[in-house]
């Protein structure tokens, strides 16, 4: 069976590097994938050491922007005309591929599923992001990609809190399949935190105001004010909204708050987990939590807000620790409170550690997603 996946963007955020690792678990006597991509990027390298065929197609943004020239560029790209360019190149692509099934790695994927109505290929839509709450990101043509998610021979969210979002729009009940990653890749052994004088906090996603990194400096920065450990907070993560991370530099500068270094995210973050303590997830609505998962692999104690897919993932007390969305002062006290219970802290961590790596790991994800293959192809 010929899968084609359409992406949206050739960069290694979750949603690409959740593609990979479906990619990487599928059955390759019985799939063979192919990848569309807009322009050259990062996941095209990752693709290559994968041996992992990929075509060029138009494929044009689909979300709105804050930036009123980028914006107007936008919705030029998703007017009518230009749509029916960009759809007129996929359908040229898939007729050179002849895939059997067209799998659209995101709903933001909208001219590759319109070409695959258009040649009659059965297709899928995976939905990987809220948009608003976790963006702060509209689609431009909601009526046009409502229309497509609803035709999709199968829809698939990555958390229940995301299918709640989109199945009004969706009349064929929404399949909820968890990300699965290469739990190998991030697994660390559990080992004693929280003793030294020093201790590093670790954050890693895009520079965003639905990621909360401000929220994380405040609180570390209070946290600093009550106890004479010495903290760190290591912030790692591409520019999503570059207003947004001028503002986080301009308030680490102006306060000249030495403890917070921020740099760009790199794909292995093996060496700086292993000399961390804690892992921050402070978004407002995240997806599922990708990053979250990880951090219970490397052994970390995860303290992550309690918002979308991470109430999914998280159980308060039992394998991380909550604190109130936006509240850098709970925040603050969460940290607090781990550093003078450094022993309570530890049965959270091997909990969360067990529990990512029994019930994350990339097999059973692509397993459940080539059942859905299987179904998807006997019934259309």
């Amino acid at each position: 069976m010929k899968v084609c996946y359409v992406t949206h963007k050739p960069n290694l955020t979750g949603a690409n590097r959740s593609l990979l690792d479906l990619l990487d678990g599928l059955d390759r006597d019985r799939y063979e994938p192919v990848v569309l991509v807009n322009r050259r990027g990062p996941l095209l390298a990752e693709l290559k050491k994968r041996n992992i065929p990929y075509k060029y197609a138009l494929i044009p943004p689909t979300l709105n922007s804050d930036n009123k020239v980028l914006d107007f560029l936008k919705r030029v790209l998703n007017s009518v005309p230009v749509n029916r360019l960009c759809v007129e190149t996929v359908k040229w692509r898939l007729r050179q591929i002849r895939p059997d099934l067209v799998h659209n790695n995101s709903l933001l994927c909208s001219v590759g599923m319109q070409a695959a109505r258009e040649l009659k290929l059965p297709y899928l839509c995976h939905f990987r992001d809220f948009l608003w709450e976790d963006h702060h990101r509209k689609l431009l043509r909601p009526k046009r990609v409502h229309k497509l998610m609803d035709d999709a021979d199968v829809c698939i969210s990555i958390s229940g809190t995301v299918k709640e979002k989109f199945q009004p729009f969706v009349t064929k009940d929404v399949v909820v399949i968890q990300d699965g990653i290469h739990t190998e890749l991030y697994d660390l052994p559990v080992r004693p935190v929280l003793r030294g004088q020093e201790v590093n906090l670790l954050m890693a996603g895009r520079l965003h105001p639905g990621k909360g990194q401000l929220d994380a400096v405040k609180a570390v920065e209070l946290a600093r004010q009550k106890t004479d450990r010495d903290l760190k907070l290591h912030i790692l993560g591409t520019v999503g909204d570059p207003a947004y991370a001028e503002e986080l530099h301009a308030y680490v500068d102006s306060r000249g708050l030495d403890f917070v270094s921020i740099e760009d995210f790199v794909n292995d973050l093996s060496a700086l987990r292993e000399a961390c303590d804690i892992g921050l997830t402070c978004s407002y609505s995240e997806g599922l939590g990708r990053v979250t998962i990880e951090n219970m692999l490397a052994s970390l104690l995860v303290i992550a807000s309690d918002s979308g897919g991470t109430l999914e993932i998280v159980e308060d007390g039992k394998n991380g620790i909550f604190y109130k969305t936006g509240d850098p002062a709970d925040l603050a006290d969460k940290i607090l409170w781990a550093l003078d219970h450094p022993d309570d802290c530890m049965p959270i961590i091997e909990e969360g550690h067990r529990f990512a790596k029994e019930t994350y790991d990339c097999r059973t994800y692509t397993a459940k997603v080539q059942e859905l293959y299987e179904q998807v192809l006997q019934n259309h």
